[in-house]
């Protein structure tokens, strides 16, 4: 009698939620299309507006939230800082059509909790021409790298936390004439280097080695 029994694992396969957060039926069709070529995400709600995203907010968890920065009633920014209020576990990704001319709005949305900025995907296409799932992964590229390096960050902590563990100073005695000045370490990032300074800090540790 052959009692051996065969067994099969498994593998669970994580699945991003993602919300979009933008005014244009146009622009938010084709996030979508292009989310739609990559099973690691899904998209599981539109909004026109920040307070229509905090209204899906209280409804369904998400874990990453794609944010328009001017819209109608509640615009991008304001929406990042009550988001990472409410939901801190929420990854918020910029996706605005001009960088250049938004620059100064996504520094205040990256101040206020967002973890990274993006130019809009646009599809060089005709209206009712058929787009192959290929041609919308060109074209959205940028795009799903952006979300690959939001996937690897923890999210960032409300500001209010940050002062409420103590933290342990070692001292460090020098002998040299600069031992009265203080060190400083300065980063500095270009284009698209907020999500990697990120990655970078979330892996230095407040206590001393």
């Amino acid at each position: 009698m052959n009692s051996s029994r065969h067994s099969s694992t498994v593998v669970s396969h994580k699945v991003y939620r993602v919300l979009i957060v933008n005014d244009s039926p146009m622009l938010t069709t084709v996030l979508r299309a292009i989310l739609e070529t990559n099973p690691d995400y899904k998209v599981v709600g539109c909004a026109n507006d920040g307070i229509n995203a905090l209204d899906f907010l209280r409804q369904q968890s998400v874990d990453i939230a794609l944010m328009d920065i001017h819209m109608p009633n509640m615009g991008g920014i304001t929406a990042t800082q009550e988001i990472t209020k409410r939901y801190p576990n929420v990854r918020i990704l910029i996706v605005t059509a001009t960088v250049t001319a938004n620059m100064s709005y996504i520094f205040s949305a990256l101040n206020s909790g967002a973890l990274d900025y993006v130019q809009t995907p646009t599809l060089p296409f005709k209206p009712g021409t058929r787009v192959s799932p290929e041609e919308l992964k060109r074209n959205g590229q940028r795009l799903l790298s952006k979300l690959e390096s939001l996937i690897k960050l923890r999210p960032r902590l409300p500001e209010h936390t940050i002062d409420t563990v103590p933290v342990k100073r070692q001292e460090v005695v020098r002998n040299d004439a600069n031992a009265n000045k203080s060190l400083i370490i300065a980063i500095g990032t270009s284009t698209g280097g907020p999500s990697t300074l990120s990655m970078l800090l979330n892996q230095l540790s407040t206590q001393p080695s």
